[in-house]
């Protein structure tokens, strides 16, 4: 009989790893970690808060865990953040790789791919890093604190990623919440824009992929498809909201931003199937 991989999950309360853990629970054995410690009563609950460094400096004297898959983050853009983000996405990551590495457990961080810089146009694993915002420093230097780590790794550069319920930083769930309650989605400027833009749940099997295939280094992770926002908005519509159709409105048009994923990863669904999919969970 197969015994089944332990994994630990920070970040599992998130818009992408609550997707991740709905995903790996049906194959293996699955830990999610939590900030409040009261919820570590839970069968499955870990307390272990990013910014406490306590909580994770013993991990591996109390627990053996295969495989720790570490989506959990703190978000921010400002030089307060940039403070904060020291303990909570660097610091932290490191302490947490180290532990891994002294469980004999294979360490899959979620990084970005604005590790290049936000404005780069064209980003491929080949790109200069250029880290211009205090988020992407925070997970350049995780990054390079993972890789001396001395654990077997895995790095996913993850694109912007959208689905049911996403964050509204991203434009695209905007639209999809807005569309959703009967909003026209708004297209700025001409709207010719190119993407590639991720589907949540394509993250969360691209996850499981690294995980059955041993897949080590660093990978970026975004869409097989590239789409204008101007067409996202359109299928955004036509899929979720048939009556509606995108407004235009007067305003700067930006750059085209476009990330080649590794050839590594398995292929991502359509944007149009994606957009079904949506649907079919949002039960409309």
């Amino acid at each position: 009989m197969r015994t089944r991989k332990k994994i630990l999950l920070t970040g599992a309360s998130g818009f992408i790893g609550l997707a991740i853990y709905k995903k790996l629970i049906e194959e293996y054995i699955v830990t999610r970690t939590t900030r409040v410690k009261a919820n570590a009563n839970a069968g499955d609950m870990l307390y272990l808060d990013l910014t406490k460094l306590e909580t994770i400096a013993n991990l591996s004297d109390l627990h053996d865990f295969d495989i720790v898959v570490h989506f959990g983050a703190q978000i921010g853009w400002s030089e307060k953040d940039e403070q904060s983000m020291l303990i909570s996405n660097v610091i932290s990551t490191s302490l947490l790789a180290r532990q891994a590495e002294k469980m004999g457990a294979k360490f899959i961080l979620a990084s970005a791919a604005i590790v290049h810089g936000v404005s780069t146009q064209d980003i491929n694993i080949n790109s200069e890093t250029n880290p211009d915002t205090p988020y992407g420093k925070s997970k350049w230097l995780a990054e390079e604190l993972v890789k001396v780590a001395g654990v077997e790794y895995c790095i996913l550069r993850i694109g912007g990623v959208f689905g049911l319920n996403g964050p509204s930083h991203l434009g695209l769930n905007l639209a999809i919440s807005n569309a959703l309650n009967n909003i026209a989605p708004i297209v700025h400027g001409t709207g010719d824009v190119n993407r590639n833009y991720i589907y949540l749940w394509d993250v969360a099997e691209a996850v499981d992929y690294v995980i059955r295939n041993n897949i080590t280094g660093t990978h970026l992770l975004a869409s097989s498809e590239t789409i204008s926002v101007s067409s996202m908005l359109e299928n955004v519509c036509s899929v979720l909201m048939p009556d509606l159709s995108p407004k235009k409105c007067f305003g700067k048009t930006a750059s085209n931003q476009l990330i080649t994923p590794s050839n590594r990863l398995p292929k991502t669904r359509s944007f149009r199937n994606s957009l079904k999919d949506i649907k079919l969970r949002a039960g409309v």
